[in-house]
């Protein structure tokens, strides 16, 4: 038997449903003769003797007198004959009742023992005698024994006080003892925890079907013994306690469809035999908390007439290079900052490291063999150069990727001390037969949710300051689809509570996007823990939007809750010149009071984007990277725009903006009183007031004019600095 490593989430549920799942029990298919006879060929993975190990596995003595019942299960690596075999309840002390077992008893299947007038559940074996004499074997110095042509094989009474309960022989017992041992058992009274309690319960025959079909009142606890084809086909994630597939049969999980195994996979068919499909749409998903096994895994590449690389990671053991043969790939070498092809087919590909692949062939590939589970070290990241930030050379970068075959929720790895907590993921479209690329990041519970949840097979980019160790294990793993996802994964929202705002660039029928927030502990520098480094695209289709530092630019930035004359100042690039698009994104998540203007460096112009969130604009090449500013101080004047006369009026950072649209200027006066009538600014208008003149005012309220023979131009502003 295998052991568990499962951390899984805990849910109690009442004995009574258990009677209803034993019920079920009269449904199981059955197997032919032939069908026996192939299954004796083949290994059940166990180190106990073949041919005799067979456990007692569960006896319950929670209902009424016409429903408990004795279950056996076959931890043997070879289907049983069941001829000589008796099992014996034992009641304080004396046998009561003995059932004369026959038939056979595949690996991994359970029979169970009981009465004639049992109102639950038909069991395999009956003795009418089991009635009148368990009035009193109500698990109080109970048990029951196993005994094979008079030999004691398995002892299970036990003084143990189980009254009006469930006893439970462990997931991980597969040898069965002459002895009883408590630490082989778990008692339940009123209830138990299928998820917790690391016990084997009754395994169900399914197949062949749809998994939604065939599970229906079957709950997560239950294990599955598949027959012919089963196709996982549900929206929301199936769940079950292990699975078993038998030689001849097979399970698939469809694409965009999740199942989560709570405990072992046991596969003994061939890799074809456990299937996760992948198409156009997305890739099935697995999490399987205890042991994995053999299975096949579909990955689907974007259409290879692009030509575009992409970035992969195996979800097997013991991949080799083979997997690509006829197409081009490499992995990054991080000491030398370049990438390095792969020419021969048997190279390892090693459990976490990320690859680069050209693909020319089918957009199909399969990776056939162990699924990865459980707790991976990576590959050791570096940092060559010793570079603290990400600079144009590409020291500190690793390649790693995603070893499960589902994906992993970057919010739950644990980051160690010398690597950075951002993660940035390359993502390829199709735009008009043309890839376009960019690159998304996620640190710290905010960014792109195509970086938070990192899909199965998939490769990314981490940075490092220093050489470091980084592990991965299941409890980072989720079910997720991005757009394709059903109902019951995880959205990827947003931290609650979060003040975090998006700021989209878009044009060219495809965007980027800019992310920061509002927290105390940031700083207005960079943070490695809070903040991630843009990788510029390589597309000069793509319109980017990110925050230059003197070292470094940032995709993801936390700042503390800024000041009124705080500014942050954001770059804008595009390799085609035309009209483009800012839209400001998550203004709810702040408090009304908040401001939010952004100024145009191009044209001076001060918009409020709480009134108008969409900024349109024309791009040039030769435009300033540092075009908009967003400023966080109240900022009166900017809701007239241009009014009857095309003239505007307003005051940020200590500078005082006019903008007219007059075509005679050159005799204007411009004038601003306090609300006593005092004049504290005369003087003549000029041009340098369209980027905005530095005239150092009190804060208070002022009325400023424009003045020119019988035209009066005038406007409230309050100044805040």
């Amino acid at each position: 038997m295998k052991n568990s490593v499962a951390l899984i989430r805990k849910k109690t549920v009442q004995v009574l449903w258990l009677s209803a799942l034993l019920f079920s029990l009269v449904s199981l298919n059955s197997l032919n003769a032939q069908e026996l006879s192939d299954q004796a060929q083949f290994s059940m993975k166990s180190s106990s003797p073949s041919g005799e190990n067979i456990i007692i596995s569960m006896m319950d003595a929670n209902r009424t007198n016409k429903e408990n019942f004795i279950q056996i299960y076959n931890a043997d690596k070879l289907t049983i004959n069941l001829t000589g075999w008796t099992l014996v309840a034992i009641e304080d002390g004396n046998e009561i009742c003995t059932w004369t077992l026959s038939g056979t008893i595949r690996p991994g299947e359970t029979k169970t023992a009981g009465d004639n007038d049992n109102h639950v559940f038909i069991p395999n074996f009956i003795n009418t005698s089991w009635f009148p004499g368990n009035n009193k074997w109500d698990g109080t110095n109970d048990g029951a024994k196993l005994y094979h042509n008079g030999v004691l094989i398995d002892n299970a009474y036990s003084t143990t006080n189980w009254s009006a309960g469930v006893l439970i022989r462990n997931e991980n017992t597969g040898t069965a003892n002459t002895l009883f041992t408590s630490t082989e058992w778990t008692v339940f009274s009123t209830s138990f925890d299928e998820n917790q309690h690391a016990c084997r319960l009754p395994i169900i025959d399914i197949g062949p079907g749809l998994w939604s079909e065939l599970t229906v009142d079957y709950l997560h606890g239950v294990s599955y013994n598949i027959i012919g084809l089963v196709e996982v086909d549900i929206d929301t994630p199936a769940e079950c306690y292990s699975v078993y597939i038998q030689n001849g049969n097979s399970l698939q999980i469809l694409p965009n469809k999740a199942l989560t195994i709570n405990k072992n996979l046991n596969n003994y068919g061939g890799n074809d035999a456990f299937v996760i499909k992948a198409n156009s749409s997305g890739t099935g998903s697995v999490i399987i908390y205890g042991i994995s096994d053999n299975g096949t895994m579909e990955h689907y590449f974007i259409d290879t007439r692009l030509q575009s690389w992409q970035f992969i990671a195996s979800p097997i053991e013991n991949a080799k290079s083979a997997i690509y043969e006829g197409d081009y790939m490499m992995y990054y070498y991080e000491p030398q900052q370049r990438y390095v092809s792969i020419i021969a087919t048997d190279v390892a590909l090693k459990v976490g490291r990320g690859y680069s692949v050209l693909k020319r062939q089918d957009p199909i590939e399969k990776y056939e063999g162990m699924l990865n589970g459980g707790t991976i070290k990576l590959p050791t990241l570096t940092n060559s150069l010793s570079i603290p930030y990400s600079t144009a050379v590409m020291s500190g970068w690793n390649l790693i990727g995603n070893p499960y075959p589902s994906s992993i929720d970057w919010d739950k790895v644990e980051i160690p001390t010398k690597m950075h907590g951002q993660v940035s993921v390359w993502i390829v479209t199709d735009q008009d037969g043309e890839f376009v690329s960019d690159w998304k990041v996620w640190v710290k519970g905010f960014g792109d949710n195509e970086a938070h949840f990192i899909q199965p097979g998939e490769g990314f980019f981490v940075f490092t300051n220093e050489t470091e160790t980084l592990s991965f294990n299941s409890t980072i793993q989720a079910h997720y689809f991005g757009e394709n996802s059903a109902k019951g994964l995880p959205d990827g929202e947003i931290l609650e509570n979060s003040e975090v705002m998006e700021i989209k660039a878009s044009g060219n029928n495809v965007s980027s996007s800019f992310h920061f927030r509002f927290l105390d502990e940031a700083l207005f520098g960079f943070d490695s823990e809070l903040d991630a480094f843009k990788m510029l695209s390589e597309s000069p289709k793509m319109p980017q939007i990110y925050f230059k530092t003197p070292e470094t630019i940032l995709a993801a930035n936390s700042i503390p809750h800024p000041s009124e004359n705080d500014t942050l100042h954001l770059s804008f690039s595009a390799g085609i010149e035309g009209a483009y698009q800012l839209d400001f994104e998550g203004f709810a998540n702040f408090d009304y009071a908040q401001n939010f203007y952004l100024k145009d460096n191009l044209s001076g112009e001060i918009r409020n984007l709480r009134l108008n969130p969409n900024v349109k604009f024309n791009h040039k090449l030769s435009d300033p990277e540092n075009r908009f500013d967003l400023l966080f101080g109240l900022i009166s004047g900017t809701d007239d725009v241009a009014g009857q006369d095309e003239t505007s009026i307003f005051y940020a950072a200590g500078k005082m903006y006019v903008k007219t649209e007059l075509l005679q200027t050159e005799n204007l006066q411009l004038e601003i009183r306090n609300l006593l009538g005092q004049t504290v600014y005369s003087g003549k208008y000029s041009s340098e007031f369209e980027n905005g003149k530095s005239i150092a005012l009190p804060n208070a309220t002022y009325l400023v004019s424009l003045r020119e023979n019988a035209y009066l131009f005038s406007k409230k502003v309050a100044v805040f600095n």
